[in-house]
């Protein structure tokens, strides 16, 4: 078992909370929804670092998003498309669409650290 630390940059505001979750490949839905095996939360601020503690090792993916109005959950415009920043272990920009498990997974064995820059809307 060991933490694994997320380096969060590109936060836009420093209104509301930064939420990320470390997915199981069963549990990855569209948008880092679905059940994540640990989960971590921090003020909004330039820069946020996030800390999940004791994950066991194996493959997963991290998913991460700026809760802008602190109502704990990925606000979705009315076609369903993200409305607040977003980002994921090992994908360089979040699209219009959400990438596999495939494409976010990462290898943990230990001590692992990733850095993941959120995208907005219209970026």
């Amino acid at each position: 078992m060991g933490d694994i630390v997320i380096d969060i940059s590109g936060v836009n505001s420093v209104d509301g909370l930064v939420i990320g979750g470390i997915y199981r490949a069963e549990d990855f839905k569209r948008f880092g929804g679905g059940d994540p095996l640990s989960r971590a939360e921090s003020p909004a601020s330039e820069s946020v670092v996030l800390r999940f503690v004791g994950v066991p090792p194996g493959e997963y993916a991290a998913a991460v998003y700026h809760d802008g109005n602190g109502n704990r959950r990925l606000d979705l415009n009315f076609v369903g498309i993200p409305a607040e920043g977003r980002g994921y272990s090992n994908v360089a920009t979040a699209g219009l669409a959400a990438p596999s498990f495939d494409e976010a997974r990462f290898r943990h064995d230990g001590e692992t650290r990733l850095a993941i820059a959120l995208r907005y809307p219209g970026q």
